[in-house]
């Protein structure tokens, strides 16, 4: 692999990771407005959290890529209880 080719590897995963780092935030944050709007409990873990809600995203997203039907989809999210994911599928 010449040098260029390895910068670019190395620049893709950088971006991927920064990506990452950045979805958690979100996630994190967004937890934390439900904990100070009395939503969430101030004891929530709201990393570990971040990371289920991330990791479950990332799994219907593999799901669907490989060619699952809606309503398999919806079907996984409601079992885990994210009934906001099943507003926004049924609207489309």
């Amino acid at each position: 692999m010449s040098h260029g080719l390895r910068r670019a590897s190395r620049r893709r995963r950088y971006f991927r990771k920064d990506a990452a780092a950045g979805g958690l935030a979100l996630v994190e944050r967004r937890f934390c407005d439900g904990i100070g709007a009395k939503e969430i409990p101030t004891d929530f873990p709201v990393t570990i959290r971040a990371r289920h809600v991330l990791d479950f995203a990332r799994g219907l997203t593999m799901h669907a890529q490989i060619g699952a039907a809606r309503k398999v989809l919806l079907k996984d999210a409601l079992k885990r209880g994210l009934s906001p994911i099943s507003t926004s599928l049924n609207a489309r």
